[in-house]
């Protein structure tokens, strides 16, 4: 990796299959910057003044334990995806980091040093594994994981044209209900690891 060049770890993800936990944990192993949908959103709230939104914004770049899960709902967005787009571009021109959702890979495809992550897990566990977090029947969870995946891949097509789920999108897919989360945090972070020696 050239000197001062920013590298960028975008992850896409089914809900429920670990993503936001291990951007979070990847984010603080490397101790680089973090950003999600939630955080996007509260700077793009901000954004009229640019430079101190700027600050503001990069200051909520980062992981917070103890874990907490993001919401399991998407949100009515699309009229937010271009300055979704431009803060991403900016974080990822100035700082080291992980971004999760929003189309991060395709926004980010002329970036120098990107890894493009997709998790995904089988649809019981995933199931499951909402139920537990957000605290759902397991009604509610099925229902949730069901109109999640239908509206990521919405969401995705609708920006950049591809399906969601196609593996050649990414440089690096995990089955993270297989190897579970703790296996998963360790094979992405030596992937990571191997990427930035060349």
């Amino acid at each position: 990796m050239r000197e001062n060049q920013t590298y960028v770890i975008t992850i896409s993800r089914q809900l429920g299959s670990g993503g936001s936990y291990l951007g979070q944990k990847i984010a603080e192993l490397l101790d680089i910057k973090y950003v999600d949908r939630e955080i996007l959103l509260q700077g793009a709230e901000k954004m009229a003044n640019q430079e101190s939104f700027w600050m503001s914004f990069v200051a909520n770049c980062s992981y917070s334990w103890p874990y907490v899960p993001p919401s399991y709902t998407m949100i009515a967005e699309d009229r937010l995806h271009d300055k979704f787009g431009t803060m991403m571009q900016r974080v990822a021109k100035e700082h080291n980091c992980v971004i999760v959702g929003r189309c991060a890979g395709f926004i980010l495809s002329k970036h120098q040093k990107t890894i493009n992550l997709f998790l995904y897990a089988d649809k019981e566990w995933r199931i499951k594994r909402v139920q537990e977090l957000h605290g759902l029947t397991e009604k509610e969870a099925r229902k949730a994981v069901g109109k999640n995946d239908s509206e990521r891949a919405n969401y995705h097509y609708l920006h950049t044209g591809e399906k969601w789920r196609d593996a050649t999108q990414y440089d690096l897919c995990i089955e993270t209900s297989k190897v579970g989360l703790d296996k998963a945090e360790q094979i992405v972070i030596n992937y990571i690891k191997s990427r930035l020696e060349e």
